[in-house]
């Protein structure tokens, strides 16, 4: 007797988890509509998010982790080994050796080019979004198995707007928009191949050598995707639900179990690998200017609370797309028996029951579910001493469960209609479409630049705690960008709400030593030397004296500055400065030689040094830091 294929499903009266038990057709008759739809989507996204070409690189991360980050300006093996061994680099120390030997190999080859960047975080969204469509579509056949050609490119169709709801979006902007969010897109990408591949093995065990490459590939893939970015570390789990249901009736019988079990296990070791081996790393430096969690039951407390929030805010955000923003302060300070926290827990409970509810009438409700929260658990803080945010970047591939949701959702209420009343019920999907396409335009100008960033941030709600941050972040784009006016009309706006920041006065009074009003930038520096008595204040104070002709006013500054930091090759510069000056010009060469040996790097001590050589060379004024 011949064995029964695998991929083969029940008798119809079996209830199946993903369909109702048909075979899906072995030939697709709607290719057409397939190929039509998968360029349409393409041709969306390009002339949506067609803008983020002229992106600039962000002074808020992009320059830290890649036109800052030394390690990136060639591809060496020595560079690669700081790849796989170091966390210093990314703000909360994240393991993504294979995204930094991808920026290695970037830079390599367009030479740290923002378009270029750019343009490839445009042609992955493409490309995902191509696979976002034909995950929803299988899924969608799956689920209801068309019964004609007909049925089959109207479900090609549905599947396409779904795909378009989730690619357009405004969620979608911070990554495709942000440089940085590159290994968000590549990471993805690599997680989808893994998704397609397991479920062609999933469809085609019988044929041996076949399936095991699948097999392979998907894990190969899995693997990849994790040291590119751990977004996709909880995919096992949705690999596990695929497992138990594309092929499989609902059964309480154990041996159920068993194979997709067993199928996932080694996904799960990868998984786990992959987010211990930075424990095995040297320690990671402290965080800066990230608010730590208290300990104990209190941070329990806080990060359950938080995971609930997280878990419902992914939930509603995607329908209500409006007041997106880059920070969102909600949990920057958590109270976990405040209303939101409370509600979101009280949510959270009461959508899963729901979810449980359905499991025989609509199992694959349960199965979306179970993808949801699993997808969204790398980013919900379990296990880390930090806060942790909602970031729109997040949504990316949690999002592509809501796109199988609409699918479906259409797809039941077009399937008994007419065609005309199906065509003309897409009618408002297509304006809805637009409506998304529109409003992401509008998101991504905040994404050009640092000006437009840190600007868009200023004019939004509920930011007033952070706004003096803001200011001194734009102010310092605008002073790289030698706009002396913009930056001190920024720093002068964030003094109005805050007038003893330190950092906005010491900024200031910088600006205000290089138009040479010396009297008011001492004032506003010695302001901030009592609110903070860092060297570098010590050292603008020097400078500033220096430039107004008091030398024995700069004298005790830099004194100052030297015994707070004796090592400071910029502040032994700003002596010999002094000393040259002073006409002491021994002393002013025994301090350019303590920068050889504080800092040898300092760029001019060599010219001071050279100046103070020249036999013809007068004591007049040195350029000065």
């Amino acid at each position: 007797m011949p064995t029964r294929r695998s991929g083969a499903t029940p008798a119809a009266s079996t209830p199946a988890v993903l369909g109702n038990g048909n075979p899906s057709p072995q030939r697709d008759d709607g290719r057409w509509a397939t190929v039509l739809c998968g360029g349409l989507i393409v041709a969306a996204v390009a002339a949506t998010f067609a803008g983020v070409r002229h992106n600039e690189f962000l002074e808020y991360w992009d320059d830290s982790m890649i036109f800052d980050n030394p390690h990136l300006r060639a591809l060496t093996w020595n560079n690669v080994w700081w790849a796989f061994t170091d966390l210093s680099a990314h703000p909360r120390h994240v393991y993504m050796p294979c995204s930094w030997v991808w920026w290695m190999l970037v830079n390599r080859v367009a030479n740290l080019s923002p378009a270029v960047y750019h343009g490839i975080n445009l042609a992955m969204h493409a490309i995902n979004s191509v696979f976002v469509f034909l995950l929803v579509k299988k899924i969608s056949c799956r689920l209801s198995p068309p019964e004609s050609a007909r049925d089959r490119a109207w479900q090609t169709v549905i599947s396409g707007v779904a795909t378009l709801a989730w690619a357009l979006h405004p969620l979608m902007v911070e990554p495709v928009a942000w440089a940085i969010t590159q290994k968000f897109l590549i990471a993805t990408f690599l997680a989808l191949l893994c998704l397609f591949l397991f479920l062609r093995w999933v469809e085609e065990r019988n044929d041996a050598m076949p399936a095991l490459g699948c097999y392979g590939l998907s894990l190969a893939s899995f693997a990849v995707s994790l040291l590119f970015y751990p977004i996709a570390l909880a995919v096992p789990a949705v690999l596990l639900v695929i497992g138990f249901c594309w092929n499989r009736p609902l059964s309480p019988s154990p041996r159920k179990w068993l194979r997709p079990v067993g199928a996932v296990i080694p996904f799960c070791v990868v998984s786990l690998a992959c987010a211990s081996i930075p424990v095995f790393l040297a320690p990671p430096p402290p965080l800066t200017n990230v608010a730590a969690l208290p300990p104990g039951s209190v941070a329990f407390l806080s990060q359950t609370m938080t995971a609930a929030y997280l878990w419902v805010y992914y939930v509603w955000r995607p329908w209500i797309p409006v007041n997106l923003s880059a920070i969102y302060t909600t949990l920057i300070h958590v109270e976990p028996w405040s209303a939101p926290f409370v509600v979101s827990l009280v949510g959270l409970l009461a959508l899963t029951c729901f979810a449980w509810a359905l499991r025989k009438r609509q199992p694959w409700v349960l199965a979306l579910w179970i993808c949801h929260l699993a997808l969204l658990t790398p980013v919900l803080g379990f296990g880390s001493p930090f806060e942790n945010y909602p970031s729109d970047r997040y949504a990316y591939l949690q999002g592509i469960c809501w796109a199988v949701l609409l699918a479906v959702v259409l797809e039941r209420l077009l399937r008994t209609r007419t065609e005309r009343v199906r065509a003309a019920l897409l009618l408002p999907c297509g304006g809805a479409l637009i409506a998304l396409s529109l409003a992401s335009q509008r998101q991504a100008t905040m994404w050009h630049d640092s000006a437009s960033f840190y600007g868009t941030l200023l004019s939004q709600p509920g930011l007033e705690r952070y706004r003096p941050d803001l200011h001194w972040r734009l102010a310092q784009h605008y002073l790289d960008h030698k706009d002396l006016s913009a930056a001190k009309s920024a720093l002068e706006s964030g003094l109005q709400l805050n007038p003893q920041d330190p950092l906005l006065l010491y900024m200031l009074a910088g600006i205000h030593d290089a138009t040479g009003n010396y009297a008011l930038a001492e004032q506003l520096v010695r302001q901030s030397l009592v609110r903070n008595p860092v060297p570098a204040a010590w050292r603008l104070l020097g400078t500033i004296c220096l430039h107004a002709g008091r030398l024995s006013a700069a004298e005790d500054a830099l004194n100052s500055a030297l015994g707070m930091d004796s090592r400071n090759g910029e502040t032994h510069y700003l002596f010999a400065v002094l000393r040259y000056q002073q006409g002491s010009t021994n002393e002013a060469l025994s301090e350019l030689d303590r920068i050889s040996a504080a800092d040898p790097t300092y760029p001019d001590a060599r010219k001071l040094r050279a100046e103070i050589l020249r036999p013809s060379g007068d004591n007049g004024p040195i350029s000065t830091p």
